[in-house]
């Protein structure tokens, strides 16, 4: 996980291993103000987006096939002070 751009615009880089014969991921992420919500699905390995809260954001993902999906891995966080 990285954080770029200036405290008030915090721009985080979420970026996990491909598993092999994955065809899509889902990118779980938690935080202070939008509880538990599912902010990617896709055949990507990373996402970055400005994530403006304060405080802890955690995030987790899942690799799927056409057999299923796995469980979710451990979460990686990161602390913001977003000026929010």
């Amino acid at each position: 996980i990285g954080v770029s751009g200036p405290y008030y615009k915090p721009v985080v880089l979420v970026s996990w291993t491909a598993v092999p014969n994955a065809t899509s991921y889902q990118l779980e992420q938690t935080d202070p103000v939008n509880g538990v919500n599912i902010v990617y699905v896709g055949s990507s390995t990373s996402l970055s987006q400005l994530i403006l809260v304060n405080g802890t954001v955690q995030f987790r993902v899942m690799a799927c096939s056409s057999a299923g999906c796995s469980a979710f891995s451990g979460y990686r966080s990161v602390t913001l002070h977003s000026g929010t």
